[in-house]
């Protein structure tokens, strides 16, 4: 019975004593885990935080140009980890001011702001932006130096980081000049030609406009017939185009500011008898599919593109910022180009594969400078 007992107590020691060192090995697992815990939560607190976006795209959620804009900024963004956020307001500038207002109001602005001076109306987000600590990129549409003396010199904000502007001058000069060179060897006469602009509020229509005028007098091989302005859309340019080509039978000419208003302007010529690329020409800016497919066919007999890639180029500077490099305050960058079908650059705008770009691989280079080409 003695040895039962001793036998009891020597089972029930040696449970206890099982039990205690698998409660130490539990203890110890959930400290590790503890610490492990802690110190990522710690290296998380001390890491920079991911900045904030908001890009006010001045278009429409349904205009070629500007989804690529959006498209090739995402792609850019996700790259380079920033958390980007797009508003559209429709090609109505007084959504742009109300955008601004109400980001104030909700005390909801972002670290990073991408405004654009489309119809001018950044001068007027920039005064209700006044003391807000809010970086600004300024893209495509500049604001005049005046202007920026006046909206960026408050000690509490907005900073203007830079400015993103591509050579609009160059793509109505080189866009003119191709038109007419092309439009020369088909025909034996001197004629007319027409500029269809956007609007004479926004600095990439004006300038545009100005390198087509310019292409146009040295040229001298064509007749100006007619500033017109379309506002950036189809029906307008459609309704403008017909009305004139009824009226001026030496019209073969027609220069526009971009691939909608060319689209509207080759309609109502066509309406009218008139064969795109034969006996009239088109000229446009932009790189939708359907303007490519018409720069592929001759119907476009000139074009230029390629500035929407600057979204992207914006998300760079910004990364380069928030890395605490030193940005310019205004970067003047070619960007256009004119867009040959079978050309590199061509297939690669059909293809929209913006995934293969290293965004990263267009960062600032030692000199502190930015090289933004894609062949």
């Amino acid at each position: 019975m003695i040895n039962l007992q001793f036998n009891l107590l020597s089972i029930s020691l040696w449970i206890q004593s099982v039990i205690k060192r698998k409660k130490i090995r539990i203890l110890t697992r959930l400290s590790t885990l503890l610490f492990l815990t802690t110190t990522l939560l710690s290296a998380s607190s001390l890491a920079k935080p991911q900045p904030d976006v908001l890009f006010i795209n001045p278009g429409q959620t349904s205009e070629s140009f500007w989804h690529d804009v959006d498209l090739f900024m995402q792609e850019a963004a996700k790259q380079l980890d920033l958390n980007l956020i797009t508003y559209h307001a429709e090609r109505n500038p007084y959504l742009m001011i109300k955008k601004v207002k109400q980001l104030i109001s909700d005390e909801q602005l972002p670290e990073y702001l991408v405004l654009v001076n489309e119809d001018n109306a950044a001068v007027r987000m920039l005064h209700l932006l006044q003391g807000k600590p809010v970086n600004v990129i300024m893209l495509l549409n500049d604001l005049k130096e005046h202007d920026k003396a006046r909206f960026f010199n408050h000690p509490n904000g907005p900073f203007l980081v830079s400015s993103l502007t591509p050579d609009n001058h160059m793509v109505g000069y080189e866009t003119a000049e191709k038109l007419i060179e092309k439009g020369i060897a088909n025909t034996e006469h001197p004629a007319q030609i027409l500029i269809i602009s956007g609007n004479k509020n926004t600095p990439a229509s004006n300038q545009r406009e100005l390198g087509a005028r310019q292409s146009i007098v040295l040229n001298g091989k064509t007749e100006l017939l007619q500033v017109v302005y379309a506002n950036w859309n189809e029906q307008t340019a459609y309704d403008k185009t017909k009305l004139l080509l009824q009226r001026h039978s030496r019209l073969c000419y027609i220069w526009t500011a971009n691939d909608s208003m060319a689209f509207g302007a080759m309609r109502a010529a066509t309406e009218l008898g008139k064969q795109p690329g034969k006996d009239i020409f088109f000229s446009a800016v932009n790189t939708s599919a359907a303007v490519l497919n018409a720069r592929s066919t001759g119907a476009i007999s000139s074009l230029g593109g390629g500035h929407f890639m600057a979204g992207g180029w914006a998300m760079v500077l910004i990364y380069d910022h928030a890395q605490g490099k030193t940005i310019p305050n205004k970067i003047e960058q070619p960007m256009f180009q004119l867009i040959e079908p079978g050309a590199p650059l061509f297939k690669a705008l059909e293809a929209k594969n913006w995934q293969n770009i290293n965004f990263k691989g267009f960062s600032q280079n030692k000199d502190g400078e930015y090289s933004f080409m894609i062949q």
